[in-house]
């Protein structure tokens, strides 16, 4: 994926070993040399030690700071593409999904963040939110490449819980599907859906991380959940717009949970409450809370009212691939006594 940069600071900074290794790791041919399995352990654990280190008065540590951010996900979605025949191996996935969840931890965004802009926030949360689901992708494709009808995966870390399942339709709709204490969803069984394809649930324990609460424009009251599905040959599958509502559960939530159902909004980057609404009265069934919704995508409880919209008719699209996140989009972005600004273009 592309990237190039230019960084001015205007400010005393600290830098950490975590932002020296994620500067040497996206040179061409670091992957190679050290090898992938190697190179993703050694991600996990610098990131690891960076995070426990960071100190809630040192407002400018370079270790956090956007620009290096941006480049170390976009490494992780990288090394995650290139690599994804390597992911089969759950303990490889593991690393790759602990990785994940540390960065989108919100007390890391909110480090990251602090000196954005507040009119520039909303870009970069798009930048999190969307290699982030490149990234959830790439894993997915791994786990699940050339399983069988019946394959089930459970890949739990300490953010973000994974329940990955190949099988027919017959046996991945009309119930829900899930891990106990954790997201579950319910397919309905007249879905257009094809007779076999590829389940994937993901359970922010933590919340969502600093995007998902609009910079305050939000307040996240449940765990951020999701579910994507797939061809047999990664290609993702969307549903959008279903008359019968796909049915969502919200672990540790009770009817005091205060919020609306609402959908994280990739491309107005912010939470929408159309074609979701909250079950007043939930099966007594201790999975928590239920929204039913028309698509799919990732929802939470928040508390703002959203006016809901659903739509009537069912539509089912795939492609390919989803075009790719290119970083180094934001021009100019102001960093409190940093200025950031991207030029060019090149390769890791």
């Amino acid at each position: 994926m592309p990237s190039a940069f230019v960084l001015l600071v205007a400010a005393q900074a600290v830098t950490g070993d975590y932002r020296s290794w994620v500067n040497g790791a996206k040179q061409p041919g670091f992957v190679v040399a050290h090898g992938f399995k190697h190179t993703l352990t050694e991600f996990r654990d610098k990131f690891k030690i960076a995070k426990d280190n960071i100190q809630d008065n040192n407002l400018v540590n370079l270790d956090f700071d956007p620009l290096n951010a941006e480049v170390a996900i976009d490494l992780l979605d990288k090394m995650t593409t290139d690599y994804q025949n390597e992911l089969k191996n759950k303990t490889t996935s593991k690393h790759a999904i602990e990785t994940l969840g540390g960065m989108l931890g919100k007390k890391v965004l909110d480090k990251t963040k602090i000196e954005v802009a507040h009119s520039t926030k909303p870009a970069w949360n798009k930048i999190i939110s969307d290699s982030a689901r490149n990234i959830r992708h790439n894993i997915a494709r791994g786990v699940l490449d050339g399983a069988t009808p019946g394959e089930n995966v459970e890949l739990d870390t300490t953010e973000i819980d994974f329940v990955f399942k190949r099988n027919y339709k017959t046996e991945l709709t009309g119930k829900y599907m899930g891990k106990e204490g954790m997201a579950k969803f319910k397919l309905p069984s007249d879905a257009p859906l094809p007779d076999e394809f590829d389940v994937s649930i993901h359970t922010n324990k933590a919340g969502s991380g600093a995007w998902a609460d609009g910079d305050g424009r939000f307040r996240v009251k449940s765990p951020v959940v999701g579910m994507e599905l797939f061809r047999k040959n990664g290609t993702r599958i969307r549903l959008h717009q279903m008359q019968d509502l796909i049915s969502i559960r919200f672990p540790n939530t009770t009817s005091d949970t205060p919020g609306f159902c609402a959908w994280w909004d990739k491309d107005a980057i912010e939470w929408s409450g159309t074609g979701c609404s909250r079950n007043t009265q939930p099966p007594a069934d201790g999975m928590g809370e239920e929204c039913k919704c028309n698509h799919l995508t990732e929802f939470a409880l928040v508390t703002e009212e959203i006016a809901i919209t659903p739509s009537p008719t069912p539509v089912l699209e795939t492609s390919s691939e989803d075009s790719q996140l290119n970083t180094g989009q934001i021009a100019g972005l102001a960093v409190g006594g940093a200025a950031v600004a991207y030029v060019g273009s090149s390769q890791f």
